[in-house]
């Protein structure tokens, strides 16, 4: 049954299922009866980190051209990302996990304040991706979260807020309602249901850089500090062209 939100409602969601999340989030959600949405990337989970942040830990051990350029395996196609994580994984083996279990997730599930939503298997870039890998990472991370927690997995969340024209039809026949991208400001009714924009707070962002991130104040706030910079620079560069130089001494 469809109900009227509240004015100034607001949806809190966590991507990855970073295991910390355990100790620093869920504490707080139950004494503040605050509902969330957990988004669980189902490979990961099983494997016990993300493939990002192992890469990033081991960038010494992966092949040219990655080494040099690790923000390479954000732009090539799915299968090459995969084959180069796998064999990192192979010769560069987690130490510890940093991912919540499946036990967990499923325990998470339990809470009347969490929903668990799907995060692809892979934690993969869907417009990397052809056309089965897509319907694979969307469809097979449903089952799996679904087996997990006995729950039914109708929300998703791009991977790096990545999607393309082929995401929402996917998504749509794989029997999600909803599905969220990392486009910075409020949601509205005009939103396709498939790309629901999100306000993204930052692990690394300062206090007064993520509330500006919270109230959708980041890129306005950004493109000022852009605009202003600029224009000091163009006035500095003019003062430079119009002071005259000073005398070379060893010239009198």
């Amino acid at each position: 049954m469809k109900t009227a939100l509240p004015q100034r409602s607001v949806w809190l969601s966590f991507d990855d299922a970073w295991r910390r999340n355990l100790t620093e989030v869920i504490p707080i959600i139950r004494d503040w009866n605050l509902p969330v949405t957990m988004f669980v990337p189902t490979e990961e989970v099983r494997r016990g980190v993300f493939w990002f942040s192992h890469v990033f830990r081991n960038a010494a051990a992966l092949p040219e051209p990655f080494q040099m350029d690790v923000m390479r395996l954000w732009r090539v196609p799915e299968c090459t990302r995969r084959r180069v994580v796998e064999h990192l994984l192979e010769i560069s083996p987690p130490a510890q996990r940093e991912v919540m279990s499946a036990g967990e997730i499923a325990e998470l599930a339990s809470m009347p304040q969490v929903t668990i939503g799907s995060h692809s298997v892979n934690h993969a870039l869907m417009p990397n991706c052809t056309e089965e890998e897509l319907r694979k990472e969307i469809t097979d991370s449903k089952r799996d979260l679904e087996q997990w927690t006995h729950r039914p997995v109708r929300v998703f969340s791009y991977p790096n807020g990545g999607f393309d024209h082929r995401t929402a039809r996917v998504l749509a026949e794989a029997g999600y309602s909803l599905a969220f991208t990392t486009e910075n400001h409020p949601i509205t009714l005009a939103d396709n249901p498939y790309y629901i924009p999100r306000f993204s707070i930052m692990d690394d962002g300062s206090l007064s850089e993520n509330i500006c991130h919270a109230f959708g104040l980041w890129p306005p706030v950004i493109t000022l500090i852009r605009a202003l910079k600029l224009n000091r620079m163009r006035v500095e560069s003019k003062q430079n062209v119009e002071e005259p130089s000073s005398p070379n001494q060893n010239e009198l």
